[in-house]
């Protein structure tokens, strides 16, 4: 399966904050390996990068695998999205906020 898909369907956001290439490669490679996952779209946003996927479940099983590699606590939060069938369907925003590294004198 493809990486990205013009699809504009996305159940989850992976927030990468500030701008890590390497993270970056991380995650997308994390996305290769799942036939199921794609990326939706992605937006540079002044302090980082956004990632919208297909899959709410791959969002949080990425999040151990990332903290266990970078040392990040990742943050997850929930924005009701609407109604299905009488149940509520949520999106779920991972966010992964690295230390900026101090500047040595």
């Amino acid at each position: 399966m493809t990486l990205y898909t013009d699809n504009q369907y996305y159940e989850a956001i992976i927030q990468i904050r500030p701008k890590d290439k390497e993270l970056e490669t991380f995650i997308k490679n994390q996305i290769e390996k799942n036939d199921y996952v794609f990326i939706s779209k992605e937006e540079t946003k002044k302090y980082g990068i956004d990632l919208y996927i297909n899959s709410l479940k791959f969002a949080k099983k990425l999040a151990p695998l990332v903290k266990e590699r970078f040392k990040v606590k990742p943050l997850f939060s929930t924005t009701l999205f609407g109604m299905k069938d009488g149940r509520r369907v949520y999106r779920l925003t991972v966010l992964f906020r690295l230390e900026r590294k101090r500047r040595e004198d």
